[in-house]
Order: C-alpha cells, then structure tokens, then sequence
C-alpha cells in the first residue's frame, strides 16, 4: 500500500473555492483498491459528479474536511490506526461483474473501517479560512486607495498570504483567501466613486 502525502504541504493544501461559488469543493481521501494507493485531493467537478471508477464502487473515496491541517492530515495517514483500517479496506475489496459492469464490492468489515476511517478524519486538526472580503468586514478597512497599482495591491496580498498561511508549525494557521481579487475591487470601486464624484461637480 502507498500513502501520497506530497501534495498535503501548507496550511489547508484540501481548500478550493471556485470564483462564483459560496462554498467550497469537497475534499476527500481516495483509495484504489487496486493500485493499493490512497491520497487526499479536492473535487474538481461542481456538484455530485464521479469517475465511473468511483461511481461504480472500484474506487472509494472517504470524505475529508476540507480545511484539514495539510501536515496534520499527513502525519495521521502515516500512523498505524489508520493504515490499519486503510488495509483492512483493501484487503476486503473485490470488484465483481452484474452483467452490466465491474461493480466493487466490500465485506462488512471493510465497510465498518470506513466507517471507523471516516470518524477519525473528521477529528484532524482543521485550519480557520477567511474570505478576504469576510475578513475585512469585521474589522480595519484594507490599506488601499484609489491610486494604489495593480503591483502594489499583488504585492500587499502577498505579503498578507505569507503572513496568515505559514507551513509549517504544529497549530492550524488562519489563512484568507481571495486578498488579490478584494483588493481590486475595492480600489476599483474608489476610482469609480472619484469618476461619479467628478460627473456631479
């Protein structure tokens, strides 16, 4: 069995909010029987859609939160609690033909470590994520004016993303997300409001 754990680097390596979108894409732990390979990823596709793999049960994915602490996350796949259910799951896969398709099944021990695997995801540490929008509306305004650049505003959301996401530490971060974007808006706004200004005078 092979744990992929490379990609699970940062503070909430899972998140992903597509723009339009109010909430985020859900996240989740795959095992392929098959491969005997297990990673975390986010879901890509808006909405219910699968694979066919998953679909038809050959591939099993077992939901994850999706602000989960990416180092925390990694040092749970590797510890023996959970690689013992992530192998009895395997161990109790088999894929069998319905006359239609190649439908995987499980024995009911293996559906109970799904269960127990499910559980326990649910308890890894989790990291605090802001919308910047969200953020700054609680408190100060943004520092930006209606003459503040387009590289100064990339600039400050950088800086403010390397200051709320740090990757490493033992306690999740609070990370924003968006900075760049919000910023925009705002300082569009204020150069929209010197425009309407003018057009009264």
């Amino acid at each position: 069995m092979k744990i992929y754990t490379d990609n699970l680097g940062g503070s909430a390596p899972l998140y992903h909010r597509y723009t339009g979108q109010t909430d985020p894409q859900p996240a989740y732990l795959e095992i392929d029987p098959g491969a005997g390979t297990v990673r975390a990823d986010w879901n890509g596709e808006i909405g219910s859609a699968v694979p066919f793999g998953v679909y038809q049960g050959r591939i099993l994915r077992v939901p994850v939160p999706c602000y989960a602490h990416g180092p925390s996350l990694a040092r749970e796949l590797e510890s023996e609690p959970v690689r013992a259910m992530l192998e009895r799951i395997i161990a109790g896969h088999s894929v069998e033909w319905d006359g239609s398709n190649n439908i995987g099944r499980l024995t009911k021990d293996a559906q109970a470590a799904v269960a127990e695997l499910e559980e326990w995801l649910e308890s890894v540490a989790q990291t605090e994520v802001w919308d910047a929008a969200d953020w700054y509306s609680s408190g100060d305004p943004p520092p930006i004016e209606a003459d503040t650049t387009d590289e100064q505003i990339m600039r400050m959301a950088a800086e403010l993303d390397a200051e709320a996401s740090p990757t490493s530490g033992e306690c999740p971060a609070i990370i924003i997300t968006g900075s760049a974007e919000y910023f925009l808006e705002v300082r569009n706004g204020l150069r929209q409001e010197a425009i309407d200004a003018q057009d009264e005078e």
